[in-house]
């Protein structure tokens, strides 16, 4: 199924399906702002020494650098929407500290994440027969190819992948949020007032290099008016380029918008809000 951006006035533009799958191999290479590691196994060591301090967490932190990959954290968490493998961590964490200075309990409600705000509370909902469960981001990771979220053995084990090890999920954010008791639902602090609708984009890219970006813009198969070219500043100063696609008035909309970004090769889209 295709799915239509909002379009200005009356007229809505159809989505078009068509493949640009061998569009990203070079573009990808080219310092993209969330990129998933090739390494197959999640990996135990910290990130590096621009890992963010406790007065940076807020506001999203520097990025930091994992077996030469960078990773560029989320300023904020507001609109974010990721489908993709879940994993969890438990025994060999535990008792250690997280990228926010926290003791990882794995008997929590807790859960890393390379990119999302720490203490960001996201829904974590499987895919195949939608149990959900509500987790705190308080570490980052995980780092092995193609995982989105590592959840803490108590989230794991409601969702029923203790034995399983991985399965797809949908993460939506949902607030920030602060610790609740031992084995409960984080508290949320403040919840945005209505989630699922508003002015939402799907971000198909992010490119240090201007030209990357524009080659994508240019080569994306929907009208001009439906694509979002959005210069920004990371938190290093450096300027990166955002390709967007949109706009759509509910996440309904951006999401089934986000599925055809994928199947058109672009395996790293996510949703955004304005």
């Amino acid at each position: 199924m295709n799915y239509s951006p909002k379009k200005p006035r009356t007229q809505k533009i159809a989505l078009a399906a068509v493949s640009v799958a061998g569009l990203v191999v070079a573009s990808w290479a080219c310092a993209p702002a969330h990129k998933i590691s090739k390494h197959p196994e999640r990996v135990s060591q910290k990130p590096s020494s621009s890992q963010p301090g406790p007065s940076q967490l807020r506001r999203g932190g520097k990025p930091y650098t994992i077996n030469g990959i960078t990773y560029y954290p989320l300023s904020s968490a507001a609109g974010y929407m990721e489908t993709g493998v879940a994993s969890w961590y438990g025994p060999n964490f535990h008792g250690k500290k997280t990228a926010n200075g926290e003791i990882y309990d794995m008997h929590g409600m807790t859960a890393a994440h390379k990119t999302l705000p720490l203490g960001s509370v996201v829904e974590v909902k499987r895919i195949d027969d939608s149990r959900t469960v509500v987790v705190r981001i308080n570490d980052r990771g995980p780092f092995a190819h193609n995982r989105i979220i590592d959840l803490s053995h108590a989230a794991a084990r409601l969702m029923g992948i203790v034995e399983e090890g991985t399965t797809m999920v949908t993460i939506t954010a949902l607030a920030e949020g602060r610790p609740g008791p031992a084995g409960a639902p984080p508290e949320a602090v403040n919840p945005a007032p209505d989630f699922y609708h508003g002015v939402f984009w799907v971000q198909v890219g992010a490119f240090g290099v201007r030209e990357n970006a524009e080659r994508v813009r240019d080569r994306l198969p929907y009208p001009r008016e439906n694509i979002r070219f959005q210069p920004t500043q990371s938190s290093m100063g450096e300027t990166l380029f955002r390709v967007q696609i949109g706009p759509f008035d509910d996440m309904g909309q951006a999401n089934g918008a986000l599925e055809d970004a994928i199947r058109q090769g672009f395996p790293q889209s996510f949703v955004v809000a304005d």
